[in-house]
């Protein structure tokens, strides 16, 4: 999202208005602290011009990363303890 942004010269405070969610919010995606909602990444689409499925599927694949590396931590603390 960020490097859209960057592409478009559009700083938070524009992506904000264009998409109608708080800078908060944009700030919290940009920072992976708030996920891509079904109607974010419909407003991205918009605001951006990239497809919504590409956000959705964004996301889902920074959940699955994720999740694997907690199932990695996870086997190794069982290891070591």
């Amino acid at each position: 999202m960020r490097e859209a942004m960057e592409d478009r010269n559009m700083n938070r405070k524009e992506l904000a208005m264009r998409t109608a969610f708080t800078e908060k919010h944009i700030s919290k995606v940009l920072n992976c602290k708030s996920s891509i909602s079904s109607r974010f990444a419909m407003a991205l689409e918009t605001a951006l011009d990239i497809d919504a499925a590409f956000w959705i599927n964004l996301q889902a694949n920074y959940d699955i990363e994720l999740a694997c590396l907690l199932e990695q931590v996870k086997e190794e603390v069982r290891q070591t303890g």
